[in-house]
């Protein structure tokens, strides 16, 4: 028997309504009560919304589909919640900065994010919150659950990459839980997965800005590109294709690993974050 889809379920926006209320609940808990700034990103019908409300003195929501944007504020002020800002917009086109302008609370005020993110777009909306890391203490995000082991992945694994490096820079990244298909209607393909951000004390590398920032993460793609090549190999193959073109040479390479500190017959899945931040110094 096919399942019902249940209404307002987009497919161009990856839209999956979680329905287990085990796990609403756990992520609900995950995030803290009293704080000053929380974004909800795609609350859909609300599932998640009712409860993380409560926890905040002012509550926002992201929100892309017309017809929940337009009810979700209303839904949740019903329930006592006057400060409520809703944002009907694309995240991927969002202006972060409406959080705090639009809101009243002063720039430094910090954010906390929960969100069951559209799996199409979840990395590219995660690498745009972690550009504003500063100001955001604490994320509880969805993600299929390939995609959350990649995040939350350590050295020496076949999962860790990029967006596991990006991530645990600035957070200590952990597995909250894992979901099956049958928690969602309609049911997705795939499990999924929900990771808990708590920001570290000082990130691993600090970066000076935005630019800075995207700079490092390009030279972390480049020596993930070639996984199971040398990462000697890997980047004397891809440099050549951006700003650090002149030293894509092997044997100017070879001296730039090396006062790096760093064996180039090592493969990119075994670095920490500190050497990749070691190559990126010399390049620079």
């Amino acid at each position: 028997m096919r399942e019902e889809k249940p209404k307002f379920a987009k497919k161009s926006l990856g839209q999956n309504f979680l329905v287990d209320k085990v796990a609403i609940q756990k992520i609900v808990d995950a995030v803290p009560s009293e704080i000053p700034l929380l974004l909800e990103i795609g609350p859909g019908r609300g599932a998640l919304s009712l409860g993380l409300a409560k926890k905040a003195a002012k509550y926002c929501v992201l929100e892309k589909d017309d017809v929940f944007a337009k009810e979700i504020g209303e839904t949740i002020r019903i329930q006592g919640q006057e400060e409520v800002f809703v944002f009907h917009t694309d995240a991927l086109d969002f202006d972060w900065e409406k959080l705090w302008t639009e809101t009243g609370v002063a720039a430094n005020t910090q954010l906390v994010v929960c969100a069951n993110l559209p799996y199409n777009v979840a990395t590219e909306i995660l690498f745009r919150l972690l550009e504003r890391q500063d100001r955001i203490s604490k994320m509880v995000l969805m993600f299929q659950k390939e995609v959350g082991q990649r995040i939350a992945a350590r050295p020496n694994s076949k999962a860790y990459g990029n967006i596991s490096v990006a991530a645990q820079n600035f957070y200590n990244v952990s597995m909250q839980q894992t979901l099956k298909p049958t928690a969602f209607r309609p049911s997705p393909k795939v499990e999924s997965a929900v990771l808990v951000f708590e920001r570290r004390e000082k990130p691993v590398l600090p970066f000076k800005d935005r630019e800075h920032f995207l700079r490092f993460h390009q030279l972390v793609r480049v020596c993930f590109s070639h996984r199971r090549k040398t990462l000697e190999n890997s980047l004397s193959m891809e440099l050549g294709r951006t700003e650090w073109g002149k030293f894509a040479e092997k044997k100017v390479l070879q001296e730039i690993l090396a006062r790096a500190k760093i064996d180039g017959q090592r493969r990119a899945e075994t670095l920490s974050i500190e050497e990749f931040g070691a190559i990126f110094a010399e390049l620079q």
